[in-house]
């Protein structure tokens, strides 16, 4: 219920001996007067007095066009429908817009619409406990031009465009298909000019917003207030790109305007919260970057902590406490509070290790060292011992519901975490507190094929891992990525977010889950549009839950 409607709910009804509620006479005129004197028996008839049986909002209009940050108004109305059919108009009514939607109504039903976002809004008209809506549809439209030759603006006005590929410029960046978080910050969205194009056109649209962009460029990234707008919540469910280039002589197009298909981008319905922390190498430390943000900042490296800061992980049922490597392979691992800084819970030159796994309460911690996994309780500060794995066993991963262990199962090969053949993934079942047991086979590797970084859901459901031709696990050209349920089952590539062979697709690492969608976060090595092609950088992926163990790729 809105606010405003409860609060005209539950106000107390104070009427002095000659008050009474909106009638028949007060909005449709006094009632007539007998002045006959003469009497009327109650048995022989009555003068039912009307009351009001619905309300009406009324508009002009129902469909509106207007400029962003321009923002139109239209006067609303209301009219009562009585209980003897009589209708008359009524400025006695409250005025509420519903959920949050933008703009502003006033008190007389002056409804002034939202400056940066269009869609589709209902604004309630409330006489006494009846409401009359009307449901408004707003379109907003923008134009930016970055050309500095308003007769390129002129002539694009005027322009018939065509859609085909042999003319028209790639849109590298993004691809089709997209999955957009609403909070995200804006893209930089990136193509290739054909031969003597020199004038860029670039529609960005949702159902309710069209964004025009001029250039002489091949890229463009659209201000913050405009961007929101074009993924606001009210702006539909997915974002259209196209991209138009032609060649301009000074005076005219030589030639229509040719684009690309439109490529089509799925909103989220909600934006991504949370932390990525990520290892940059070049700056031997982690770095933090607060989802929506569009900095990161440091948070360990050798300059607040002497060390190189290498692997780390968390688990997503508490990621406050982070297990973190010093000094590289086969060197230190330590563990923080992240809220607290990088102070150690348990530091340095203690504990060897390479890879880590929390357990949910951040007590627990399990360890790879030289083909064992050890289990430390941070608490007590003590090793435990080692858990009862096959094979040379690296790569854990614990489950948020704590009850299970993932890991790599190798040939060992060779005596190191980060360079194994012939990668198996097991499971080990919590038995109590410091016990694990009933080891199982998950996924078998072997024949030249690894399986490895292997990460659990939040829910504990899926697992998602690498795959590869048994090379350097570390930083595998034909990494790719995968996805099984916990217990093995239903294993599926996820080719939708591999794009291609070869990318080293690395570290699949999970965010959080949303009814539409769940977040994965991985290395690759994929172009990045015109910035950087062959340097990993940290991608997202959203993973479709209505197609998860379905057998289709989600």
């Amino acid at each position: 219920m809105h606010s405003l409607r409860a609060l005209l709910l539950i106000l107390p009804l104070v009427l002095g001996c000659n008050q009474m509620l909106p009638t028949r006479g007060s909005d449709r005129g006094a009632a007539d007067d007998d002045d006959s004197g003469a009497s009327v028996d109650d048995d022989d008839a009555t003068d039912e007095v009307p009351v009001p049986v619905a309300v009406a909002c009324l508009s002009p209009a129902t469909s509106f066009t207007y400029p962003f940050g321009a923002p139109e108004t239209v006067q609303l109305s209301a009219e009562v429908t009585w209980s003897d059919g009589a209708v008359t108009p009524t400025s006695d009514v409250a005025w509420v817009l519903q959920g949050g939607f933008g703009g502003n109504v006033n008190p007389t039903g002056l409804f002034t619409f939202p400056w940066d976002h269009g869609g589709q809004v209902t604004v309630e008209a409330w006489y006494d406990s009846l409401m009359g809506t009307c449901t408004l549809d707003l379109h907003v439209t923008v134009e930016v031009d970055g050309t500095a030759d308003p007769a390129i603006a002129e002539a694009v006005a005027l322009a018939t465009p065509t859609v085909d590929p042999s003319c028209a410029p790639s849109l590298l960046y993004p691809v089709d298909g997209t999955v957009m978080p609403r909070n995200w910050v804006p893209l930089q969205v990136q193509w290739s000019a054909p031969a003597g194009a020199n004038v860029f056109v670039v529609q960005l649209t949702n159902e309710w917003m069209t964004a025009t962009f001029l250039t002489n460029g091949t890229s463009l990234q659209p201000e913050l207030d405009l961007w929101r707008g074009l993924l606001d919540t009210w702006s539909g469910d997915s974002l259209q790109v196209q991209v138009f280039a032609g060649v301009w002589d000074g005076a005219a197009f030589t030639a229509p305007l040719c684009g690309t298909n439109v490529a089509s981008l799925p909103l989220s319905a909600t934006g991504l919260e949370g932390q990525i922390f990520y290892w940059a190498a070049a700056a031997e430390g982690i770095y933090r970057l607060t989802l929506g943000a569009s900095t990161p900042t440091v948070w360990a490296d050798t300059g607040n902590t002497g060390w190189c800061v290498g692997c780390h992980t968390t688990n997503l049922e508490n990621p406050r406490r982070m297990a973190k490597v010093y000094g590289g392979g086969n060197g230190w691992v330590t563990v923080s509070d992240v809220e607290q800084g990088i102070a150690n819970v348990m530091p340095a030159e203690q504990r060897p290790g390479n890879f880590t796994a929390l357990d949910p309460t951040g007590q627990w911690l399990i360890r790879s060292f030289e083909g064992a996994l050890y289990l430390d309780d941070l608490d007590a500060g003590v090793q435990l011992g080692t858990l009862p794995t096959v094979g040379y066993a690296t790569h854990p991963n614990w489950s948020p519901d704590g009850l299970s262990l993932v890991y790599s199962s190798c040939d060992g090969s060779t005596n190191s975490d980060w360079v194994q053949s012939n990668c198996s993934l097991r499971s080990l079942d919590r038995v109590d507190t410091t016990q694990f047991g009933n080891d199982q086979l998950l996924v078998a590797g072997g024949g030249g094929v690894s399986n490895y970084y292997a990460s659990y859901s939040p829910d504990s459901a899926w697992i998602a891992f690498n795959r590869a031709l048994n090379e350097d696990s570390y930083d595998a050209t034909s990494a790719a990525l995968w996805l099984m349920a916990s217990d093995g089952s239903g294993a599926i590539e996820l080719a939708a977010t591999n794009q291609g062979p070869n990318l080293s697709n690395s570290w699949p690492r999970w965010g959080v889950m949303h009814d539409d969608y769940v977040w994965l976060a991985f290395a690759s090595r994929r172009a990045y549009g015109q910035v950087t092609s062959g340097t990993p950088q940290v991608w997202l992926a959203g993973l479709d839950t209505n197609l998860l163990g379905t057998g289709v790729d989600p």
